[in-house]
């Protein structure tokens, strides 16, 4: 159908952005793969994007979403992340070193 070739191009399209990040972020693979966190590509996308301190309207047009989906992805990456008390800008910018 359609819909599953646009989503399988996008799968692919963020497996590319994934293998960007890590040129640019090896330091947060690194420390995910420390983890053992399973995050979406998706999500590693977004958090390497506001570890480049990107800001919202940037990610907003890279990802070509709108601000809700914008905040229900943040809060996933959080819970994925286990950062249930903190903030996740603050997190990835700053204690993540």
């Amino acid at each position: 159908s359609a819909a599953s070739d646009v989503y399988k191009r996008q799968a692919k399209d963020y497996l590319l952005l994934v293998e960007g990040c890590q040129i640019v972020d090896p330091e947060f693979f690194n420390w995910l793969k420390k983890q053992d966190f399973q995050l979406p590509p998706r999500d590693i996308v977004l958090c390497v994007l506001i570890r480049m301190y990107k800001k919202k309207e940037e990610i907003l047009s890279i990802f070509c979403i709108t601000d809700g989906t914008y905040r229900t992805m943040r809060s996933r990456a959080r819970k994925r992340l286990g950062l249930d008390d903190k903030d996740l800008d603050i997190f990835l910018q700053k204690e993540l070193k």
